[in-house]
């Protein structure tokens, strides 16, 4: 019978070979059991991994449909806040006009064109603000401002008179209501923004949109009443007029806060959308995790089995291997 011996260094090497096998299952098996999960899904799953894959792609989307609906959420949120914002500020400047009189004086005219001023100022400022740098009353625009300074509106719309010569309260009224809804006034010089709204697929099938932007008509409506306030106090204006300007501006500041709650009931059905989007989101995530991790699970009973018998071959291991170093010659020959 023909007999195969090795050497020394080649059984030490052997070994050595040996003891890395077993500690590198040993490990795998260990990850594996801690984790919960297999180390080598390839080999585990085989013919399966495709399928794998297709949960890891709508995993991937639904993640995407989560961004794109939590970047929907707070411009909604910002958009909803700023027009609440915009509704006080017009009602209580439409307030204080009701209240004076057709005998007004030249100081009151004054203090009521200051505020509607005051109010032009801060309203643009609401309808300039932005969600990480993006503009929230602007469509699709990606820059701001959306709308021009609160002086620069009013200078373009003096600017406008100037040319149409207005100076009754009558021709004013219509002269700047013309001028807002003029494609090349109001949305050619002073509105910066997009004539289309901001939209994204919050989920499979369902897109929600931004729908306010600061060239709608409810928003020019309003710019409109406050520069008609804010005209009454300018030169060249009798105090008659300067009153029917300030009646004018309360009639017309009324009106568009009016059409500025139905605006807002519109985006408050957008954040519903949003909300629903986001529920449904999260139910099929949970469900398309469940099925990943049923995939790529081990099973707990197997496994630690599995590192019982490892780590018992690895003593052995160790054990024989101690017991191979320790022989000597005498001890072989007694």
């Amino acid at each position: 019978m023909t007999m195969n011996s090795i050497g020394d260094m080649a059984q030490l090497l052997v070994s050595r070979q040996n003891t890395n096998l077993l500690k590198s299952n040993l490990n795998t098996l260990t990850n594996e059991l801690s984790a919960g999960r297999v180390s080598d899904v390839a080999a585990h799953l085989g013919a399966s991994q495709n399928r794998l894959s297709m949960i890891d792609s709508t995993l991937t989307r639904l993640n995407a449909f989560d961004l794109a609906a939590s970047e929907m959420e707070q411009a909604l949120d910002v958009v909803q806040i700023s027009l609440s914002d915009i509704q006080t500020q017009s009602s209580d400047v439409a307030q204080k006009f009701l209240l004076m009189d057709s005998a007004a004086n030249d100081a009151q005219l004054k203090l009521g064109s200051d505020q509607a001023q005051q109010a032009l100022d801060t309203v643009i400022s609401r309808l300039n603000a932005a969600v990480a740098g993006r503009p929230v009353f602007g469509g699709t625009a990606v820059h701001g401002p959306v709308v021009v300074a609160a002086e620069d509106l009013l200078a373009q719309v003096r600017a406008h008179l100037a040319t149409t010569g207005a100076t009754s309260a009558s021709d004013i009224v219509s002269d700047v209501t013309d001028w807002f809804n003029d494609p090349t006034g109001y949305a050619a010089t002073a509105y910066g923004g997009e004539v289309t709204n901001r939209s994204q697929f919050v989920a499979d099938g369902q897109l929600a949109e931004v729908n306010v932007r600061a060239d709608g008509v409810e928003i020019k409506q309003l710019l409109g009443g406050l520069v008609l306030g804010a005209l009454a106090d300018d030169t060249g204006i009798s105090a008659t007029d300067a009153r029917a300007l300030i009646g004018a501006s309360a009639d017309t500041l009324l009106s568009a806060n009016g059409s500025l709650a139905t605006r807002q009931g519109i985006v408050g059905n957008s954040q519903e959308r949003v909300e629903d989007a986001q529920v449904a989101n999260s139910a099929l995530r949970t469900a398309w995790n469940m099925q990943r991790n049923d995939l790529v699970s081990v099973d707990q009973f197997e496994t630690a089995s599995k590192l019982q018998d490892a780590q018992t071959q690895l003593e052995l291991h160790y054990a024989v291997t101690a017991r191979l170093s320790s022989l000597s010659l005498a001890g072989y020959l007694r």
